[in-house]
């Protein structure tokens, strides 16, 4: 699931099933091709692989949530 909100995004990322699992993750824009996902709850940050993919390993009914890219949106914010 992807929320945004005035050009910036967070991302959650389930995992509902008792078994672990691999999700690999590409990011729409051009511009978040390069972008990394900042883990708002630890320091496990995703880079993106030279693929431009993003590989998130999550245990049985673990869960992420991510920043998408850096704290630069506070320079390229919209206006409400």
């Amino acid at each position: 699931m992807r929320y945004e909100w005035r050009n910036n995004s967070v991302l959650c990322v389930p995992n509902f099933s008792a078994e672990p699992r691999e999700v690999r993750l590409t990011l729409g824009a051009d511009d978040e091709n390069q972008c990394e996902l900042v883990n708002l709850l630890t320091d496990d940050h995703s880079h993106p692989g030279p693929d431009g993919q993003h590989l998130v390993l999550l245990e049985p009914y673990g869960y992420r949530w991510h920043r998408v890219c850096g704290l630069d949106y506070l320079l390229k914010r919209s206006a409400v």
